[in-house]
C-alpha cells in the first residue's frame, strides 16, 4: 500500500468512526488523555494510595479515549470498558481489604472509574469537560490535608447551619411561587429568595474563608474577610477590642476602616448579579468613593500593629433565622420604596434608603437593582439612593465605634467616616451622571 493510500484508509477510518478528519486533534485528544492520567496517577504515588499509580492511570485514560473513538465501529465498546473498569476497581478493593494491612478507602478506585470517563469525554471530543474534570480530580486528591484540616475547624453547629444554607438554596427556593405580589406587585417570593441566597453566599464566603485561615492573619485580610461577612459586625467587634487592649488601637481601627471600604465591592457585586445595567452607571462613582476610602486605609495601615484572628468573633450568616430576617427586611424595603416613589417622589426615595442603610447597605441596594430591573427606576437616581445608604450607614457605624470603642476610637476612625459619608453625599448632589 502506497502513502497516498494509507492516508485516504485512515481519513476514510476517521470518517466511518465520526470523528473529525484531522489526525492533529485525534493526537491531541490522546495526548490530552495520558496527560491528565499521568497527573492523577503522580499524585497517587506521590501519597503511596492505592494499587494505581503513574503508569496505570494514563492507561485508564487512554483506554476510554480509544474506546470512545472506535464506539461508532464497535457498539458499546465505551460501556464495556467502564464495567470492565468497574470489575477490576472491585476486585482490586476486595484484595486490599484481604490484605494484612487493609485500607478501607476507595478514593484511588473511584479516581480511576472517573478517569476512565474522563478519557471516555476526551475521546468523543468534550475537551474542556474532560480537561476540566480530570484536572479538578488531580486538585482534589491534592487537597487532602487542607480539606481534613476544614472538617475539624468548621464545628458542629457551623456545619449544621452550612446544611441550612443547603436547605434554602435547593430545597425553599425552587418551591417559592415565581411571580409578582402583593401591594405595587413588587414581591416576588423566588426572586426574593433567589436575592437572600445571593447575599447569604457572599457573607458564607468570607465567613469559610475567616475559618480556614485561622488565628494568625494580617490586618488587610482582617478587614477583607469582615467586609464580606458583615462591615457593621466587624466594626462592633474591633470597636469593643481596642476599648478592652489598648495597645490594638491602631490595628482595629485599620481593620475597621477596611471593612467598610470592601463594603464598596459588596455592593458591586450584588449590582453586577442583579442589574448589569445599574452596576454600570454605579461603576464610577462607586470607585471614586472607594479609591478615597482607601487612600485613608492606606495612610492608618502604616501605623498599625500586626493583629490576629484571636477573639474574633462571627455567627454563621447562613442561619435560616437571619436568612428569614433579611428576606423579611428587603420585602419591607421593597414595599416602602415603591409607595415612596409613587406618592413621595425623589425625597421619600432617599429618606427610605438612609432609613435602611443605618444597619445594612445589602437590603436597598438589592430592592434598588429589582426596582431598575421590574419598573424602570431612573438609573442615576438608582445609584444614588444606594449611596445616600453607603453615607447613612457610615454615620451608624461612626457612632458604633464612638459607643463601644471609646474617645480615642473615635478619633482615629473619624476622619474616614466621614470622608465616606461627606463623599457620599457630595456625589449625591453633584450633577455626575453617567
Amino acid at each position: 500500500m502506497t502513502t497516498n493510500e494509507m492516508d485516504e484508509f485512515w481519513i476514510a477510518t476517521i470518517k466511518g468512526i465520526g470523528l473529525e478528519t484531522s489526525t492533529e486533534t485525534l493526537a491531541l485528544r490522546l495526548v490530552l488523555a495520558a496527560g491528565l492520567g499521568i497527573l492523577v496517577g503522580w499524585q497517587r504515588q506521590r501519597s503511596d494510595s492505592g494499587p494505581a499509580g503513574i503508569r496505570t492511570f494514563p492507561l485508564i485514560t487512554g483506554s476510554g479515549c480509544l474506546a470512545a473513538m472506535l464506539n461508532s465501529w464497535f457498539p458499546w465498546l465505551a460501556a464495556g470498558g467502564l464495567a470492565a473498569i468497574g470489575i477490576l476497581v472491585t476486585v482490586t478493593h476486595y484484595l486490599r481489604q484481604t490484605s494484612p494491612n487493609p485500607d478501607p478507602g476507595i478514593t484511588t478506585e473511584m479516581a480511576m472509574l472517573l478517569m476512565y470517563l474522563v478519557g471516555v469525554c476526551l475521546g468523543i471530543g468534550l475537551l474542556q469537560i474532560g480537561v476540566a474534570v480530570g484536572a479538578g480530580v488531580a486538585v482534589l486528591l491534592h487537597a487532602k490535608p487542607q480539606m481534613h484540616r476544614l472538617v475539624h475547624r468548621i464545628g458542629e453547629e457551623d456545619f449544621t447551619a452550612m446544611m441550612r444554607f443547603v436547605l434554602i438554596t435547593l430545597v425553599i427556593l425552587p418551591v417559592l411561587p415565581n411571580r409578582n405580589l402583593g401591594p405595587y406587585h413588587v414581591l416576588n417570593p423566588f426572586k426574593i429568595w433567589l436575592l437572600v441566597v445571593l447575599i447569604v453566599g457572599i457573607s458564607l464566603a468570607g465567613y469559610v474563608t475567616y475559618k480556614i485561615v485561622g488565628a494568625k492573619a494580617g490586618q488587610w485580610l482582617l478587614g477583607i474577610l469582615g467586609g464580606l461577612i458583615s462591615s457593621t459586625a466587624t466594626t462592633v467587634t474591633f470597636a469593643r477590642r481596642a476599648k478592652e487592649e489598648p495597645q490594638s488601637l491602631e490595628g482595629a481601627a485599620f481593620v475597621i476602616q477596611t471593612a467598610s471600604t470592601v463594603l464598596f465591592l459588596r455592593i458591586g457585586l450584588i449590582l453586577l448579579f442583579v442589574s448589569q445595567k445599574l452596576f454600570r452607571h454605579a461603576l464610577l462613582p462607586l470607585a471614586c468613593l472607594a479609591g478615597l476610602c482607601m487612600i485613608v486605609c492606606i495612610w492608618q495601615w502604616r501605623r498599625a500593629k500586626q493583629i490576629s484572628l484571636e477573639g474574633m468573633q462571627h455567627t454563621n450568616p447562613s442561619e435560616i433565622g437571619s436568612a428569614l430576617l433579611f428576606a423579611g427586611i428587603f420585602a419591607v424595603i421593597l414595599v416602602a420604596t415603591a409607595a415612596a416613589r409613587e406618592f413621595l417622589g425623589r425625597g421619600g426615595l432617599y429618606v427610605v434608603s438612609a432609613l435602611s442603610g443605618l444597619t445594612d447597605v445589602d437590603a436597598i441596594t438589592l430592592s434598588t437593582a429589582e426596582m431598575v430591573r421590574q419598573t424602570g427606576l431612573d438609573l442615576a437616581l438608582g445609584w444614588r439612593m444606594i449611596l445616600v445608604a453607603v453615607a447613612a450607614n457610615a454615620v451608624f457605624k461612626y457612632g458604633v465605634t464612638c459607643w463601644w470603642g471609646g474617645r480615642q476610637m473615635a478619633l482615629r476612625t473619624g476622619p474616614f467616616f466621614g470622608l465616606q459619608a461627606l463623599g457620599a453625599i457630595g456625589l449625591v448632589l453633584s450633577p455626575l451622571a453617567p
